[in-house]
């Protein structure tokens, strides 16, 4: 009878990572993002923000945080992946590296400090004047020309607030750091998600878990 040595049963358990079919850490927490930033409460006419302390927040029209949820390093690298440009990819991971928002305080996730705050309310004056394309037009090539994945043309819409993402039947208007454009999330999936998990959550539904604590 043969035995395997340790460094055989080492390398059918990387081969059977490397196998087709198979999540990896990275694809999980990207989905696990998409499902946070998906259960967030929202106002229809906002936005969700993952920002450089590691919170991610859905901000109402006028910039009011709505809704935040500390994310983990693994959680942060994950959201990296929700862009679609590789050189935007790699200055996340530069700037995200080692990054949680488990030491931000509850104060700095309901008023983040400005440096934090996404261009749109941060400098919306600057914000405006760098809009280079229409809000809600689609900014790349006819994605059925090109043979695009539906999600693929959800990203190319550039949003000012979630409502425009959901008359094109796609997910949440979401932005990254100091990323000037907001992109609308990709399209829902009924095939993998549940429609509860993907519904949006607007103030005044009571399923929520991390809305503002009530002023003392």
């Amino acid at each position: 009878m043969k035995f395997l040595t340790v460094t055989s049963i080492g390398f059918y358990i990387l081969a059977f990572q490397g196998m087709p079919g198979c999540v990896s850490s990275t694809e999980t927490a990207l989905s696990e993002v998409r499902r946070i930033l998906a259960s967030l409460q929202k106002d229809p006419r906002g936005i969700n923000h993952i920002g450089d302390d590691g919170i991610a927040r859905s901000f109402s029209w006028e910039g009011q945080v709505i809704d935040a949820v500390r994310l983990s390093n693994e959680l942060m690298m994950g959201a990296v992946e929700m862009r679609h440009s590789e050189e935007e990819r790699q200055i996340l991971r530069s700037k995200w590296a080692g990054v949680d928002g488990f030491g931000v305080s509850v104060e700095q996730m309901w008023s983040p400090p400005i440096h934090v705050l996404p261009l749109l309310f941060a400098q919306p004056e600057l914000y405006e004047m760098l809009m280079e394309q229409p809000l809600g037009q689609d900014t790349s090539p006819n994605p059925q020309k090109l043979g695009l994945e539906r999600r693929s043309a959800c990203y190319s819409i550039v949003c000012r607030y979630h409502t425009q993402c959901f008359a094109n039947d796609c997910g949440e208007c979401n932005i990254h750091d100091h990323f000037i454009q907001p992109h609308c999330e990709d399209g829902y999936h009924p095939s993998s998600d549940s429609s509860s998990e993907r519904r949006p959550h607007f103030p005044g539904h009571q399923d929520g878990h991390h809305h503002r604590p009530p002023k003392s």
